[in-house]
């Protein structure tokens, strides 16, 4: 058992590269359980390519500006609708 909800997500993106056939490129996707620093390091120090939603509104790099201000400040690249029978509308911007 984990002792943490960290160590499985961690142990899970590492885990999943293993079935995958070799030079398989991958992108790990994530919800907001994963927004959590245990999982960046591990994504980070084992240089994988990621997306997580975003739970906490982070200091970034030189600490003048949160995460959400500099992601409102850049181009959004692409825009996509996502319709599901039980939720009305989501919006997905890149």
């Amino acid at each position: 058992m984990w002792e943490k909800e960290s160590d499985r997500w961690a142990e899970a993106i590492l885990e999943t590269e293993k079935h995958c056939p070799k030079g398989t490129k991958l992108i790990h996707v994530a919800d907001r359980e994963a927004d959590q620093f245990e999982v960046l390091f591990t994504l980070i120090k084992n240089n994988k390519d990621f997306i997580i939603r975003s739970k906490h509104d982070r200091i970034i790099e030189n600490g003048d500006h949160y995460l959400r201000w500099h992601l409102n400040k850049k181009k959004t690249d692409h825009e996509f609708k996502i319709f599901h029978t039980k939720l009305k509308k989501m919006w997905m911007q890149l």
